[in-house]
């Protein structure tokens, strides 16, 4: 049994001690030697690290910045939440004019100056819910932020005002419906009527996907938590939907304010 297949049938209390004492690295689950820097970290040396991993968290979250790909040739992007920054390096080298990634986190931003700078990257430490920017870039991304705050209409506000007239934003979070709740980092879980919803106080459209599991060729939609234990995963488990999004574990959205 793999280590991700171990967690899913711990007890609720045991998953949330171990989300609280350790943090994913590159599809290992390493001790969190810095008691200032909670919460989750994805850590890879680049995309292409992810794109082989073989655990459902990291794989979930290379899935998103492949597909913001396509959005992001010729763009000036913002990645918001960009944490070590392998996904903002990844959507430069994709072709953006420039992938500016910005973080609450000192630490993460430091590792992604490090590991990540190119000469179409910037990264800076910035609160999602105070950017102050002004109709700056194509693209924004903010990938499993949300969930993380208290106000999440902050964040979206900043967003949207970060954005020209005719800019893309990419919004992806977990699914309050199907996600268990039992995240100690996660403050503010929605659910598909509610992010269409607090979305559409911003943006004039609003498509929402889902992020599915697909096992044997089917759909887990709701059980994706009782994917077989010794399943080793990988990107072709993982599939973006228009249909029965409200059971899938992640929403995907791709938000325009004109």
């Amino acid at each position: 049994m793999t280590f991700e297949g171990l967690i899913r049938y711990l007890p609720k209390r045991l998953r949330r001690l171990l989300a609280q004492c350790c943090w994913f690295a590159g599809g290992v689950v390493l001790p969190q030697i810095r008691a200032a820097e909670k919460g989750e970290r994805i850590v890879l040396k680049d995309l292409a690290e992810g794109m082989v991993a073989k655990d459902f968290v990291t794989l979930a979250h290379v899935q998103r910045y492949l597909f913001a790909e396509q959005y992001s040739t010729g763009r000036i992007v913002l990645d918001v939440g960009c944490g070590s920054g392998y996904g903002t390096a990844h959507l430069s080298r994709a072709g953006a004019k420039l992938a500016i990634g910005v973080d609450c986190s000192a630490l993460a931003i430091r590792y992604a100056k490090k590991w990540h700078d190119n000469e179409r990257t910037e990264f800076v430490i910035m609160d999602a819910c105070a950017l102050g920017f002004r109709a700056a870039f194509d693209l924004a991304v903010c990938f499993d932020v949300l969930e993380h705050l208290q106000r999440p209409t902050d964040a979206l506000r900043q967003i949207c005002q970060a954005m020209t007239i005719h800019g893309v934003a990419i919004i992806g979070t977990p699914n309050r419906s199907v996600s268990g709740l039992d995240n100690p980092h996660h403050v503010s879980e929605l659910s598909l009527p509610e992010f269409q919803q607090l979305l559409g106080s911003f943006f004039n459209k609003v498509v929402v996907l889902g992020q599915d599991l697909v096992v044997g060729g089917k759909r887990l939609g709701q059980n994706w938590r009782w994917a077989p234990p010794r399943l080793s995963f990988s990107l072709h488990n993982f599939a973006l939907v228009d249909r029965d999004v409200d059971i899938c574990f992640g929403l995907l959205a791709i938000c325009r304010r004109a």
